[in-house]
């Protein structure tokens, strides 16, 4: 969990921003990005959003943790597929890898982006670390 205010103040200004198109393939990411994730931005545009995810991010208990977390706040939740569909944003507690392997927790706000038509034209992404969702070694 962050000590002080300083430091949640630091993790939400290191927020990861990633934008992808409606195919929900990366289109940029930003330089926060990298150093949590080991990522370049040439590594990851492209590259379908769920690239992150790896053998433990086990989809129940992402919805599991997610729910409790955010009805606990009095927020609503879905999972990403539901509000993708609905083009809806929403919010998860998700379990990621970074590019050594290395697993990590995140919260994650997806929000569609609207072109001048009307519809969606793309999704951003805000990726905040949440360390404090991982029991810490006694």
């Amino acid at each position: 969990m962050p000590e002080t205010a300083s430091d949640v103040g630091h993790q939400l200004c290191s927020s990861q921003v990633v934008i992808a198109d409606r195919s929900q393939i990366v289109t940029h990411v930003n330089q926060a990005f990298t150093p949590v994730t080991g990522y370049t931005p040439q590594d990851t545009v492209g590259k379908k959003c769920n690239f992150l995810q790896g053998t433990e991010t086990n989809q129940l208990a992402v919805q599991v943790i997610s729910r409790l977390l955010f009805q606990a706040h009095g927020a609503s939740f879905q999972t990403i597929r539901d509000a993708l569909k609905r083009e809806e944003p929403c919010r998860v507690a998700l379990l990621n890898y970074k590019k050594s392997g290395e697993p990590f927790w995140n919260l994650l706000t997806i929000s569609p982006l609207y072109g001048r038509d009307g519809k969606v034209s793309n999704y951003v992404g805000l990726q905040v670390l949440a360390a404090y969702l991982v029991p810490r070694a006694s």
